[in-house]
């Protein structure tokens, strides 16, 4: 048995996608740095998008269709949301929950590597 909501709140959304979120552009200038993501698959099926944007390597907003869910990816991979997941089992899990789509944050640390597991922190 494999469930994704496992101690999730009733308003999060989940599904799995087969593949890694990719770096679709990225660029730094001056006091901007914005990412944008390829390689998202909203529930449907369709293509999605989501873009991270990063202001004075303190204020950061970002907006898409759907996210990976970095933590909850892991949690599945290890078995704590059902079997442990093979390598060839380790599909991503993604968020549609509107909270994870739409976020404007005053950060004291500026933005990190670009990586899968932390879209909207990069």
């Amino acid at each position: 048995m494999f469930d994704l909501h496992d101690g999730a709140q009733p308003d999060e959304r989940f599904h799995l996608q087969t593949g890694r979120p990719l770096i679709k552009a990225h660029f730094d200038v001056w006091l901007l740095r914005r990412t944008s993501w390829a390689c998202l698959t909203n529930p449907d099926g369709s293509e999605g998008r989501f873009v991270s944007w990063w202001l004075v390597g303190h204020l950061q907003w970002y907006h898409g269709t759907v996210k990976c869910d970095g933590t909850r990816t892991r949690m599945a991979w290890s078995g704590q949301l059902g079997e442990p997941r093979t390598m060839e089992q380790r599909d991503y899990v993604m968020t549609t929950t509107p909270a994870e789509l739409w976020a404007f944050r005053w950060r004291l640390n500026g933005p990190g590597e670009p990586v899968w597991d932390n879209m909207g922190g990069s």
